[in-house]
């Protein structure tokens, strides 16, 4: 799941989904495929994923959530009160 994401694999992480991939799947560094789309700002694979529970407030090694490293103008995937 991680990989599609990362090299922009809609149709992929569908595929994967549709066959039970975990959609909160973490890497070794705690990072969910919701993380990668939001780095990768591959914005219709992370709509995807919330669409498919992704956990937008999981937190990664580090202690990140896909919001707090969106950079991105996504209001769909803010939250009140993020740090600017």
């Amino acid at each position: 799941m991680h990989w599609a994401v990362d090299r922009g694999h809609l149709k992929i992480a569908e595929a994967l989904l549709s066959r039970n991939a975990d959609v909160n799947a973490k890497d070794n560094e705690g990072q969910t495929p919701l993380h990668y789309a939001v780095m990768c700002e591959r914005e219709d694979i992370a709509k995807f994923l919330v669409k498919q529970n992704a956990d937008k407030y999981s937190k990664d090694n580090d202690g990140n959530s896909p919001v707090d490293l969106c950079d991105s103008d996504w209001p769909w995937l803010q939250h009140v009160g993020k740090a600017e």
